[in-house]
């Protein structure tokens, strides 16, 4: 059964700050809660999010990181993907981490619409996980012009193969067994493979 690791906790936000009685960097729709609990929907929740929003400053990129829950390493590694549904003005960068090693990075582009992203990793890069309960999702965000934004409506990593693989392909032992077959005053040694 395919595996999800979702967002569970806030690593980390690196720009956000309120000026004029708006809202600059990374914040959640209801500022109160935590970014996370707003991407983590097993079901895309539109009227749940978080955003960036540029103040156009001569800054570097700004990252909101999360963590995401644990989940077995799959016995596909060609099956994992990451999944994020955005909707922005300026390009986002999203980087997933196992720890502090970086296995993917790219770009959203511009979205003027809702739009859901399907990032495959190759299975070199899913191999070098080496700790599946230690993932997280950057989000990283900046434009010069002000009012710039990014919206992320939901976010997760699918592992759509079966847990404990391994990073190997599964294989099958065949048993051979000697069937002894009556044929009257006869009998016939048969060899027979049969896979459990």
């Amino acid at each position: 059964m395919p595996q999800y690791a979702r967002p569970d906790s806030d690593l980390s936000i690196s720009y956000r700050y309120t000026y004029s009685g708006l809202k600059w960097g990374w914040w959640a729709s209801t500022s109160t809660d935590d970014l996370y609990e707003k991407i983590d929907e097993a079901v895309a929740d539109d009227s749940d999010y978080i955003y960036f929003r540029s103040d156009g400053g001569d800054n570097d990129i700004q990252w909101y990181k999360s963590t995401l829950s644990d989940i077995d390493e799959p016995s596909d590694l060609s099956s994992v993907s990451i999944r994020v549904r955005v909707q922005n003005t300026v390009n986002c960068n999203i980087r997933l981490y196992d720890g502090s090693t970086l296995i993917k990075s790219f770009y959203t582009s511009t979205n003027g619409s809702k739009t859901n992203i399907d990032t495959t990793l190759t299975s070199t890069e899913a191999g070098n996980i080496t700790d599946w309960s230690d993932l997280r999702l950057w989000f990283g965000c900046w434009d010069t012009t002000r009012f710039q934004t990014c919206y992320i409506y939901q976010a997760y990593l699918e592992a759509a193969g079966d847990s404990g693989g391994g990073g190997s392909s599964e294989t099958t032992d065949k048993k051979t067994f000697n069937i002894v077959k009556d044929m009257g005053s006869e009998f016939n040694l048969i060899s027979v493979d049969m896979c459990p």
